[in-house]
């Protein structure tokens, strides 16, 4: 991944960021239980994020973490990225490795965003990613 199009992503999930509504603990508290009662479960794998109770300013600081992540920090917690395999320079594996959380992160806390605002909608996504085969 070039740093330009690493770049555009990182702008992209800040901005994102900043246009999701910024819930009240008794938001993010409703919708949580909710999501517990269901046992579905948002969490973001070995990023060790507890998505369900995130709050906006979580998200903010958990991006500026993935962007200090040095290429061993994220060789040893693989996640959703594929392993390094020498394909690409370090450095482009490593922008690749950290817009692949990045996008993730913000793909699940965007859905949560709309599950706190009580949109049916969301609520029907949750239903079908855990629940319809």
């Amino acid at each position: 991944m070039t740093e330009k199009d690493y770049m555009n992503v990182m702008a992209n999930a800040y901005h994102t960021l900043e246009s999701l509504p910024d819930h009240d603990r008794e938001a993010i508290r409703i919708a949580a239980e909710q999501l517990s009662g269901m046992n579905a479960d948002l969490s973001l794998g070995r990023l060790e994020i507890h998505a369900s109770t995130l709050a906006k300013s979580d998200v903010k600081r958990q991006l500026q973490e993935i962007e200090e992540l040095s290429f061993d920090e994220l060789g040893s917690s693989i996640n959703i990225e594929k392993p390094y395999d020498g394909s690409m320079t370090e450095e482009a594996w490593s922008r690749y490795a950290k817009a692949g959380r990045a996008e993730l992160l913000l793909k699940r806390f965007t859905l949560l965003s709309r599950l706190r605002s009580d949109e049916p909608e969301a609520w029907d996504e949750v239903n079908e990613l855990f629940f319809d085969d």
